[in-house]
């Protein structure tokens, strides 16, 4: 698995303390798109969401299934890992339906109790400006 943009960094950066503002906590959301062999990652602001970077597979295979596999297990492992730097404190996933029996049979439950919330969509091959309006949509309206 390759990963690129800020999320290959030091993963301390998106870890914020959680903070009260008018007696609500504020939580680190992260949005993770899914396709076959790459996820998206985005961070979610007061007033704005930022892509933070992605996933992608590495692996060569004469089966695309296998493949998958391969790289949803080392995704599972990159955020399980990545739950020591508490870069997140919860996950929303946008995931075509292909795709989510590789996204649960790999994630630990310490992922998983994190995901508050799932969009059955694909849109991982939409270009990262429409992407952006399409979750713009998703949490705000």
């Amino acid at each position: 698995m390759q990963l690129s943009g800020k999320i290959s960094e030091d993963l301390r950066r998106f870890a914020k303390p959680t903070s009260v503002s008018l007696g609500v906590g504020i939580l680190n959301i992260w949005i993770l798109v899914l396709g076959n062999d790459r996820v998206q990652f985005f961070s979610v602001h007061a007033d704005a969401i930022e892509y933070i970077g992605d996933a992608r597979s590495v692996g060569c295979s004469r089966n695309a299934t296998e493949t998958s596999d391969m790289f949803y297990n080392h995704l599972a492992k990159w955020l399980d890992d990545a739950l020591e730097e508490n870069p997140f404190d919860r996950l929303l996933l946008v995931r075509p339906q292909a795709v989510y029996g590789r996204w649960l049979e790999n994630m630990t439950y310490a992922v998983l109790s994190r995901v508050h919330g799932e969009i059955a969509a694909d849109l991982s091959e939409l270009p990262l400006r429409n992407l952006l309006s399409s979750l713009k949509k998703i949490v705000w309206d």
